[in-house]
């Protein structure tokens, strides 16, 4: 059986920024919202697409209507690493992560198939961080090659000038911890 390439989508955050409200809901057209727009475009590069849920979200996103290659799983949040080794456990599958509550506007989800172009064990979609989100979101520092040096994951203080927004595994698997 060759390996698969599988999406994986963790979205079962607690939705505290937004009064309640789950920032993968927010409409980007009149007829898509962020969940919608990863689902498409990582559909584009994927045989399916694992996608992570709490209970309480469940009704919501059974009203998307979604395409048969999305797979729900119900996973109450714990973190983002647990939800993503729980999606991710067949090391002879590749794995393309997304962020459901992230947009790169202007990107046109290329990102998406320069990861699954991608033969590394495990490659990161890098792109400026601007200021205000600085200390809020996963954080990396490179060096003059692009190789990694170092990550942060919402330190405060952080002055990397690059946050990840996707990434993608190849025979590596995710500590849950």
């Amino acid at each position: 059986m060759n390996p698969l390439t599988i999406g994986v989508l963790p979205a079962s955050g607690s939705a505290t920024r937004l009064g309640g409200i789950p920032k993968f809901c927010l409409p980007l057209t009149d007829k898509q919202n962020f969940l919608e727009w990863h689902i498409e475009n990582l559909l584009e590069v994927c045989d399916s697409v694992h996608l992570s849920t709490q209970k309480i979200w469940m009704p919501i996103i059974e009203l998307m209507r979604l395409p048969a290659e999305v797979v729900l799983h119900e996973i109450e949040p714990s973190s983002m690493s647990h939800a993503v080794s729980i999606m991710s456990n067949d090391p002879k599958n590749k794995y393309i992560i997304g962020m459901p509550d992230t947009y790169m506007p202007g990107s046109g989800g290329q990102f998406y198939r320069d990861l699954a172009n991608s033969n590394a064990d495990v490659t990161l979609s890098a792109f400026p961080c601007h200021e205000d989100l600085k200390g809020r979101v996963g954080q990396i520092l490179f060096d003059q090659n692009g190789d990694v040096l170092d990550a942060q994951d919402k330190v405060k203080g952080c002055s990397y000038e690059y946050m990840w927004g996707a990434m993608a595994i190849n025979g590596v698997q995710v500590d849950p911890n």
